[in-house]
């Protein structure tokens, strides 16, 4: 189903009125009117509708209403196309003002201001044939600029169509309805007064605004002097305010630079301190480390010779026993033999209790010189954190000084060039006062 023949729900569009004739210029010029406020508003928003046709226009009571653009018509080609959009071009504000130009054009004359047979032909007349003659040279001043080709040289506002619509309204008020577009010749008279008039109202205008010129640049020319001194004074002023702004500002960094270079020093020195504490507590370490392997070996040595001086009592004892009794041995010798042995063993078993002892005296010792460590570290870490806190903070303070040194530096150089510009305006008007 083609774009002319389409229907709105169950309302008739202007495309099955065309088909019946062209309208009444009334009701023709009110239905233009009508479009060109939609489409006023839609533009002044920023935006287009892009698909312009009688068929998207529904009559309702006492007008037209403007349906938005259907999905996918922004390829299709009508009789309303914009040559731009033809030529592969976005569709704006401007290819609407064609396609209400070709609406207007069909609705007075009853004919589509561009036809063809075929799409290919149909686009080449779109590019390429100017737009036709109505008949009614009021009507092709408002239609012309309208249709034509050049987007640029094109109509671009509808405020100023919806101005030439009243215009032309005015032309085709005394027209019968039923009768030929031309308007009389008393229609053509009032326009050509109302247009007379505006030119008079522009002339006025422009006038007024030589005036005011005028009169804005002897302004000017008269407070140019006073002016420049009075700037001139302000930029002193603000020089001399930066400048203290600026003093206070490097006193203030060079006092936290200096706190920041005590608290470095003091922060150096603690470490340095810790650092000897952590060698001390070391070679304490070593020594206690030193001491156990030498109480741990002179025990092994301790047990091994006890161990074997017991062997040796108890094979010396057993061989007395076996040569007294001729070898054998009676209950008492081997109950003295047990009983040596048993000695031994407690002698032994008191030795590894002392071993163990000191054993545990040295893991204690130990796990205290790691918790001291360990809250030393503690300890140094939090200095150290404390110690990047204040530098990083000079470090800002002196990056913000910059900052504002920079800003300062560009504001005295804008206002020095804003006051050399007023100084050579103000000689370039009194130079052609002259």
């Amino acid at each position: 189903m083609s774009d002319e023949t389409m229907i709105a729900s169950d309302k008739q569009t202007l495309a099955q009125r065309l088909a019946e004739g062209r309208l009444p210029i009334a009701e023709a010029l009110r239905y233009a009117m009508q479009l060109a406020e939609c489409l006023g508003k839609l533009h002044d928003a920023g935006k287009a509708h892009g698909a312009v046709t009688p068929s998207n226009l529904v009559l309702v009571a006492g007008g037209v209403e403007l349906l938005p653009a259907p999905e996918g018509s922004s390829g299709a080609i009508t009789p309303y196309t914009a040559p731009e959009v033809v030529q592969g071009r976005a569709a704006d504000a401007r290819s609407d003002v064609f396609g209400f130009g070709a609406i207007l054009f069909e609705m007075i004359t009853g004919r589509r201001a561009f036809e063809g047979d075929s799409r290919i032909t149909l686009a080449a007349n779109l590019q390429e044939t100017p737009a036709p003659a109505s008949g009614s040279p009021t009507v092709d001043r408002l239609v012309g600029p309208c249709l034509n080709k050049n987007p640029e040289a094109r109509s671009q506002r509808m405020q100023k169509i919806m101005m030439e619509l009243k215009l032309l309204s005015v032309a085709m008020r005394r027209s019968d309805a039923g009768a030929p577009v031309a308007p009389r010749r008393d229609a053509a008279a009032d326009t050509a007064a109302i247009r007379a008039e505006l030119q008079q109202i522009e002339a006025r205008m422009e006038a007024r605004l030589r005036d005011q010129e005028t009169s804005v640049a002897e302004m000017h020319r008269s407070a140019n002097a006073a002016d420049a001194a009075a700037v001139q004074a302000e930029m002193q002023q603000i020089e001399a305010r930066m400048g203290a702004r600026l003093r206070d500002q490097e006193t203030s960094v060079t006092e936290m630079l200096r706190s920041a270079s005590a608290a470095d020093g003091a922060v150096r020195a603690e470490m340095q301190q810790m650092e000897a504490r952590m060698e001390a507590r070391q070679r304490s370490q070593e020594t206690s480390t030193s001491e156990i392997n030498r109480l741990a070996n002179e025990g092994l040595s301790s047990l091994k010779l006890l161990v074997a001086a017991m062997q040796s009592e108890l094979a010396a004892n057993h061989q007395q026993a076996m040569e007294r009794t001729g070898g054998a041995l009676d209950e008492a010798a081997t109950e003295a033999i047990f009983a040596r042995v048993d000695r031994g063993f407690e002698v032994l078993n008191a030795r590894i209790a002392g071993i163990e002892r000191t054993v545990e005296e040295i893991r204690r010792h130990s796990a205290q010189f790691e918790n001291n460590i360990a809250a030393d570290l503690v300890d140094l870490e939090q200095n150290v954190k404390t110690q990047g806190t204040s530098i990083e903070s000079a470090r800002t303070a002196m990056s913000q000084t910059d900052d504002l040194v920079e800003r300062v530096v560009e504001a005295l150089e804008s206002l020095q060039t804003a006051v050399l510009d007023q100084a050579e305006a103000g000689d370039r008007s009194s130079l052609a006062v002259n």
